[in-house]
């Protein structure tokens, strides 16, 4: 894994989180991509939300027992970083992911400009990005990062974001979720 940061300052806890090969299990990364594009071969959501993309439903992923160590990593991952970014690193905090979904993006589909404001953290991981050039936007940082497989992105719920048109005949494979944060004193 490596880890790297947009950051509007040093200290600040709502950054951009990228990290790289977060998956090292090549077996997992290719069962869990199989299953994204076999549950995205309908379109869910009818392209009513900022996905314009097959999709499944928000809790898809959280009812599929597979996913479960996913999650499990993804939500120890955020554990760690909170941890060690906040300025009160002895919290008891409880991270409980609330959504987990599927989206396979073809040719000329895309995610519009959008937020997640009821969610502290929120974030996708790409299981299976074409070798074309596709970005990830984030105006309000004025950045962009370029997508790999075995990425994983998360960040503040408010922090704006985007995701290039897709170009490549290849399908774009990744999966997008919520997270909750209840400080325990």
């Amino acid at each position: 894994m490596r880890l790297k940061l947009i950051q509007s300052s040093e200290t600040s806890i709502n950054s951009i989180y990228i990290i790289e090969d977060f998956l090292d299990d090549t077996n997992l990364l290719n069962k869990l991509t199989k299953k994204i594009e076999n549950y995205t071969q309908v379109d869910a959501m009818s392209y009513k939300t900022n996905v314009k993309a097959s999709m499944t439903t928000f809790d898809k992923l959280l009812k599929d027992n597979e996913f479960n160590f996913f999650h499990k990593k993804i939500l120890d991952t955020l554990a760690f970083v909170y941890t060690i970014r906040s300025p009160h690193p002895n919290e008891n905090i409880k991270l409980m992911m609330t959504n987990s979904w599927g989206m396979r993006h073809q040719k000329f589909e895309k995610t519009l400009l959008h937020i997640h404001s009821t969610f502290h953290w929120s974030g996708a991981f790409y299981l299976n990005v074409p070798s074309d050039n596709i970005s990830m936007y984030f105006p309000d940082f004025g950045e962009k990062i370029s997508l790999k497989n075995n990425m994983l992105v998360f960040f503040n719920g408010n922090t704006k974001h985007a995701v290039d048109c897709h170009e490549s005949k290849e399908d774009r494979i990744s999966m997008a979720f919520n997270v909750k944060m209840e400080v325990n004193y």
